[in-house]
């Protein structure tokens, strides 16, 4: 036990597990989120943290792309298996154990965030306000209805654009329905190659995303 090894969880020291643990109390004033090291390089046991324990940089980056990458899922009901199945990915990624409530509870935040920079930035004669997320979430969040609310008009000019938008529709669909039913499934056909196709491009971005943040962890590792 004198020889055991051991990592501090917020800011990833290791050393013997007794200086790691007088590092705890005296640097974070924190007692006892002690992760321990055995001697082989896969062979590590990891315990939860408490929120306020949590050092998220550079985990937000993780989060957000898992968060992309499972966006269509999010559209149920009951989201609390999107958030488990993410959590369960960062945990098994960072060797750090997350909980779905954590995860969802910090991915709350960051979107307010979001929300908060973007509505700032919209607004004219202010001057930018910049945030490290802000692009990275931006590329996908910013046609979300939570952050983009679908425009409407009360008034009567508003009132009569929308019915002439409506004619319009109706006199394109009675013109699509006499050319037949060919360009209906030409244009489904167009549209599931264009969602495959960004599919595709999510994961190869998502696996590339994984690949530099695995060689970050092991130059890390290496410096320690």
């Amino acid at each position: 036990m004198e020889n055991q090894l051991g990592e501090c969880s917020i800011c990833n020291l290791r050393g013997l597990l007794s200086k790691i643990r007088v590092h705890m109390k005296e640097e974070h004033l924190i007692k006892d989120t002690i992760e321990t090291v055995e001697t082989e390089e896969n062979s590590i046991e990891f315990e939860p943290v408490e929120d306020d324990c949590i050092r998220w940089a550079p985990h937000e980056v993780l989060l957000i792309r898992l968060v992309e990458e499972n966006l269509d899922k999010f559209n149920a009901k009951i989201k609390k298996n999107v958030w488990i199945i993410i959590a369960e990915k960062i945990s098994s990624i960072t060797k750090k154990k997350f909980t779905h409530e954590q995860v969802d509870n910090k991915w709350k935040g960051m979107k307010k965030t979001f929300k908060r920079i973007k509505d700032e930035n919209n607004r004219s004669g202010n001057s930018p306000v910049k945030w490290e997320f802000f692009n990275a979430m931006d590329s996908f969040m910013r046609k979300r209805p939570e952050i983009t609310p679908i425009a409407t008009c009360d008034t009567k000019e508003g009132l009569q654009l929308k019915q002439t938008m409506d004619e319009n529709m109706q006199v394109t669909t009675q013109n699509t329905d006499n050319n037949g039913s060919s360009s209906f499934f030409l244009k489904r056909k167009r549209r599931n190659n264009e969602v495959q196709k960004r599919h595709y491009e999510k994961i190869a971005r998502f696996d590339q995303f994984l690949k530099l943040y695995k060689q970050s962890l092991k130059l890390k590792a290496k410096k320690q």
